[in-house]
């Protein structure tokens, strides 16, 4: 059997977060595909975890990846010479990150650089009770720091080949689109 068929997980809920670049070696060692290390590019297998048990991040390309087990690392917004809103979450809260007053504008308030969520009582994210938890407050900003001294990879791509030659140029309005969103430069 191949992939996953060898034994088919068991539907749970696993509330310990992931992250989305993890997703890509989950499905490629689904096809069965041999993945060294359980590790693809930037991201490690859940296959582990489908079937039910807790995996180490420890396959995590990077340094001191294993400290980083039972958390998850994004960045989001729009980038402006990298000032995303850099994140970090575990199983209950998630703190936000936001050097620009524009986005801190929108979160905590103008000022306010970080903001922590409760998620476990406030799924929607409608308070900062970065006040109320002190400790979780600054164990997240230590690890998000952490994350941020990384060393960041570099996406490995390839040159289009012959199947590329026949598609459409893009039209200007969706070029300059597609730049200001950090796709293509």
């Amino acid at each position: 059997m191949r992939g996953l068929e060898a034994r088919a997980p068991i539907p749970r809920v696993d509330a310990e977060p992931v992250e989305l670049v993890d997703l890509a070696p989950t499905l490629i060692e689904a096809t069965g595909a041999p993945l060294a290390g359980g590790v693809w590019m930037q991201g490690s297998t859940l296959t582990p975890r489908l079937r039910g048990h807790r995996a180490a991040r420890a396959g995590k390309p990077g340094p001191d990846a294993a400290s980083h087990s039972g958390y998850a690392f994004s960045e989001a917004g729009y980038e402006l010479d990298n000032q995303w809103e850099k994140i970090v979450r575990d199983e209950r809260f998630k703190l936000i990150y936001a050097t620009r007053f524009a986005d801190q504008r929108w979160l905590g308030g103008e000022g306010v650089p970080f903001v922590l969520y409760d998620l476990e009582h406030d799924p929607g994210e409608t308070r900062n009770v970065a006040g109320d938890f002190p400790a979780d407050l600054d164990r997240l900003k230590r690890t998000l720091w952490q994350w941020m001294q990384a060393p960041h990879f570099e996406v490995a791509t390839e040159p289009p080949g012959e199947e590329c030659k026949d598609q459409h140029p893009l039209d200007p309005r969706s070029e300059q689109l597609l730049k200001s969103l950090g796709y293509l430069r």
